[in-house]
């Protein structure tokens, strides 16, 4: 399951049969998220291998939104 929170709660919820890939995050991306936000949202992805495939900041940046990766700090 995809999905995103925004400030009213949960939004964009879409249901993946198996596993996610970068294909099946960029549709989602693309007619799940996309039509969900508004100009000058933030958008915080993760630091998964499907979501840094091409497309995805390409269709953020349509929507006019600011996109920030999570990258967690390294334990020591």
């Amino acid at each position: 399951m995809g999905g995103l929170l925004c400030g009213g709660g949960p939004c964009a919820p879409w249901l993946f049969g198996g596993a996610m890939n970068g294909e099946m995050f960029l549709a989602w991306v693309w007619q799940g998220l996309v039509p969900t936000l508004y100009p000058g949202e933030v958008v915080i992805l993760g630091n998964l291998s499907t979501q840094k495939i091409r497309g995805v900041r390409e269709a953020l940046a349509a929507a006019h939104t600011q996109l920030f990766i999570y990258r967690p700090i390294p334990r020591t």
